[in-house]
């Protein structure tokens, strides 16, 4: 099923979380950047942001606490080669009080497209127990935040549709 995907321009509005220039080992038989490599690139940039929200090395040693992706919805919407220059934007769509729903997109400054993009719903946990626990209140300031800032962004986000979080927090 295709996504309603936004344009090159669109994205920019949203939360830069990484760049980088496609090195030759992300290429595949296909002459390609490989699926595996834009996953990674996805939880790299993830973690790159998340890190500047507060959810940093410090979050995680202070309160044993960090996130498992319980979902993900790929799509691929441009090829990307070796040697392009390509950026990861995330939009936050919302949150529970245990689950961020955000969708990142891969833009390749080359073409001014959306190469790929990714959906994610990833759930907080506590890392003694291995269970899901719910955010502290001043920890979810700053994500709280983006979600608004991105709800007022006048472009639909391109969702599957397989994500409803049930129970939305408002920020």
């Amino acid at each position: 099923m295709p996504l309603n995907v936004p344009s090159f321009d669109q994205v920019l509005e949203t939360a830069h979380a990484l760049t980088l220039v496609v090195p030759p080992e992300f290429e595949d038989l296909n002459g390609h950047m490989n699926i595996r490599h834009y996953v990674a690139t996805h939880d790299e940039a993830a973690v790159a942001l998340f890190n500047e929200i507060g959810f940093d090395p410090a979050y995680v040693k202070d309160r044993s606490r960090y996130f498992f992706d319980l979902e993900h919805h790929l799509g691929y919407h441009s090829e990307v080669f070796i040697g392009d220059e390509i950026s990861v934007y995330l939009r936050f769509v919302g949150r529970t009080h245990k689950v961020i729903h955000y969708v990142a997109f891969v833009v390749d400054h080359r073409t001014r497209l959306v190469a790929n993009t990714m959906e994610v719903a990833t759930a907080h946990v506590d890392l003694a127990t291995r269970r899901t626990v719910p955010f502290a209140n001043e920890d979810v300031r700053q994500l709280d935040r983006l979600i608004a800032a991105h709800q007022e962004l006048d472009w639909a986000v391109p969702l599957s549709g397989s994500m409803n979080l049930s129970r939305p927090v408002s920020p």
